[in-house]
């Protein structure tokens, strides 16, 4: 591999867990898109009717906006990542082989809603859809039922209206929160 970036959930852990593994050469991320392309993954997959994105200054308390093709509806995304600070730092040193544990994703997911929950008051949190990206690695489909389970109200009392797990298909996307609110309407 020339220029890129390799990652792969290698199934479930010893205990309990998954093993994630990586590898990048000459790879840089672009943050700036992959907010939108978050975005645009969990309107894909989620089949919302949002089409149009639109990223939002670095001192806004969104990142990206979702428009409908009409715009008589959008969504206010904050877009946050799920994998930690040694993940990246093992990964931009070109490699990066970890076991995660339940209790180490359960603390992930935590964080990032942490991260974003310190940012803004509940009253901008009740309008907002965190969107939390698990790209690249993803995360086992049959440990997240374990993660909410453990996480308990947690998620809910961090006061986004959503709360959701991006991967990159189908399968790869995961509502934390209980109630799925329904899309804002502009009229």
């Amino acid at each position: 591999m020339s220029e890129g970036v390799q990652i792969g959930v290698y199934g479930p852990g010893e205990n309990g867990g998954q093993r994630v593994g990586g590898r990048r050469n000459n790879w840089h991320e672009n943050r700036n898109e992959d907010e939108i392309n978050v975005a645009q993954r969990f309107s894909i997959i989620s089949q919302n009717g949002l089409v149009k994105f639109q990223k939002q200054q670095q001192n806004s308390d969104v990142d990206v906006l979702g428009f409908s093709d009409d715009h008589r509806v959008v969504e206010k995304f904050q877009i946050t990542r799920l994998y930690d600070k040694q993940f990246w730092t093992e990964l931009h040193e070109g490699a990066t082989d970890r076991e995660l544990t339940l209790k180490d994703l359960c603390e992930m997911v935590l964080e990032a809603i942490k991260r974003k929950e310190e940012k803004y008051s509940l009253q901008q949190r009740k309008d907002i859809v965190l969107l939390i990206d698990t790209n690249p690695a993803g995360i086992v489909s049959t440990l997240v039922p374990l993660i909410i389970n453990n996480l308990g109200t947690r998620v809910e009392n961090a006061g986004f209206r959503d709360i959701w797990l991006v991967g990159v298909t189908n399968d790869q996307l995961f509502q934390l929160t209980v109630a799925n609110s329904p899309l804002i309407s502009t009229e």
